[in-house]
């Protein structure tokens, strides 16, 4: 059997993302009525003292269905050097619903514009004293990853426009339901 090659606070971040996802889930107990694995073993994937055990990735799928929320998913992408971006289905609108007129796409990219001009302001005056401490980076750092979260957003957004148009559930002149999330949090006073 080969060795762990990762660093060993990745196994740690996966364990911590285990516990916050029983946690969602209204704690241990609760967790493993949700999934085929008794409170025991969910207890385990979020032990630190219990290196050599990890959830499988079917009692992950159940247990994050159950939070509503893709913890443990959203903690692997990050370590891959991925970022976890939600996409809307018609059941499953996330946020604030908007409606786009189909033949503007270009108000998606203008909000992309607003948002990045905003992170360009804010990036100059982190820098201003020219030190970026450590709380300015992690704003930095989310701050991108909400303009990447909306750009992916408003992309799905016209892809969705694309396939209905293409499948003929809309025409041209139509303008669907969008579930455009407006970018909320960092950013300080972007909209």
């Amino acid at each position: 059997m080969k060795a762990r090659t990762l660093p060993n606070d990745v196994y740690l971040t996966i364990k911590a993302a285990t516990r916050n996802l029983a946690k969602l889930c209204g704690g241990v107990e609760a967790a493993a009525t949700e999934t085929r694995i008794e409170k025991t073993g969910v207890g385990d994937y979020g032990n630190i003292n219990k290196m050599g055990s990890f959830a499988p990735v079917d009692v992950i799928a159940d247990l994050e269905m159950a939070a509503g929320e893709p913890v443990v998913t959203r903690a692997l992408a990050k370590i891959a050097g991925y970022a976890l971006v939600p996409t809307a289905d018609a059941e499953g609108v996330r946020g604030v619903v908007c409606e786009i007129a189909a033949h503007q796409p270009v108000l998606l990219a203008a909000e992309i514009a607003v948002l990045l001009g905003k992170l360009q302001e804010d990036s100059l005056q982190a820098a201003a004293d020219g030190d970026l401490s450590n709380g300015e980076l992690d704003e930095q750092i989310r701050d991108y990853d909400l303009v990447l979260m909306q750009g992916h957003r408003n992309q799905d957004a016209l892809r969705r426009l694309r396939e209905a148009r293409r499948n003929g559930s809309i025409t041209g002149k139509e303008s669907p339901l969008s579930t455009l999330t407006p970018a909320t949090g960092g950013l300080r006073g972007a909209r």
